[in-house]
């Protein structure tokens, strides 16, 4: 595994026999961002990738300090150490500090973020003075807390998704990037609440829009919605840009919405196509409301397909193989 950093981030060759030749008291990555050997900036443009978990900036680290009570609920559910160390815990998750996250926790709740050595080890002998201490601690538990409505969600990955943002949102690098399908749906999913009552993403075969995934506020049938009639569905096919606004109510709505369990037919919805690196459709994004969402927020809506498009070109070739 050490060997792989030298191949990954293009490390020549007489820095690994320098490291070979150390105590090797540190990994390589550790010990080469630790010598300078690597550019912070360039290991957090490549590891932010390849681990696919967030950044920590160093304002983090400005915002926040250790206290007692967080210490000793943790400190044995992990090996801690100065590359590994317990930031902030919310409901149970604990987001924790590292340079490289480990290949597994003790504790599944335990949520890795990336952050560079220098922040993690003056955090960590913070620690170790609060833990060599016996004087009580009397401040605050956590630095801020999060809204109550977010504290009645359940689920680990929501949680983690709206601590991110609520929490560390102004000093986080990167959004979270997910390992899984599963989790990108989920996790736009979950963002998209921030404007609709509901969202669903499709994916797009054979002229017609299957149903994938979606919130609990409009569950309904996952059969294939054809495109052989007038309705929004069609019209993205056509103009193959974004449709924004009003629907008309004709029957391939109602026989859309109302299984939904929408009476009336709502009164917005969004939906964005998406496209794979030929320009050819192969899903798309709704999201509907009950009220007007303004025109500006459709350029972060349209965004939500980026990463939308990796996973449905997985499904596009599922469905080519199976066909």
């Amino acid at each position: 595994m050490e060997k792989e950093w030298l191949k990954q981030l293009n490390l020549p060759e007489e820095d690994y026999q320098e490291w070979k030749n150390s105590s090797q008291e540190d990994s390589f990555p550790v010990w080469a961002l630790k010598n300078k050997k690597l550019h912070p900036d360039k290991y957090i443009d490549w590891a932010t990738h390849h681990y696919k978990i967030p950044f920590l900036k160093s304002s983090f680290f400005h915002d926040i300090t250790p206290n007692q009570p967080l210490w000793n609920r943790n400190k044995d559910r992990e090996d801690w150490n100065e590359s590994f160390v317990p930031l902030y815990e919310w409901d149970s998750t604990l987001f924790a500090g590292c340079i490289k996250p480990p290949d597994k926790t003790k504790d599944p709740n335990i949520v890795p973020v990336l952050a560079l050595p220098n922040n993690l080890e003056i955090f960590w002998h913070k620690i170790k003075k609060i833990s060599a201490s016996e004087k009580p601690f009397y401040g605050s538990d956590n630095p801020t807390t999060p809204e109550s409505n977010t504290q009645k969600q359940s689920g680990f990955f929501l949680k983690s998704t709206i601590l991110l943002n609520s929490f560390i949102n102004r000093t986080i690098l990167t959004q979270l990037r997910p390992t899984n399908e599963n989790k990108v749906y989920e996790q736009i999913l979950t963002i998209a609440e921030k404007y609709f009552i509901g969202a669903i993403i499709f994916s797009y075969q054979d002229n017609e829009f299957k149903p994938v995934e979606w919130t609990e506020s409009v569950a309904g049938p996952a059969t294939p919605v054809k495109t052989d009639k007038p309705s929004i569905f069609k019209m993205i096919i056509k103009s193959r840009s974004s449709y924004h606004g009003f629907i008309v109510d004709n029957p391939e709505h109602q026989n859309f919405f109302t299984p939904r369990g929408f009476s009336e037919l709502p009164k917005h919805v969004t939906l964005v196509p998406v496209f794979n690196s030929s320009k050819n459709m192969i899903g798309a994004f709704m999201g509907i409301s009950n009220r007007v969402i303004h025109q500006k927020h459709l350029h972060e809506v349209t965004g939500w397909t980026k990463p939308l498009a990796k996973i449905l070109i997985e499904e596009e070739k599922n469905y080519k193989a199976a066909a």
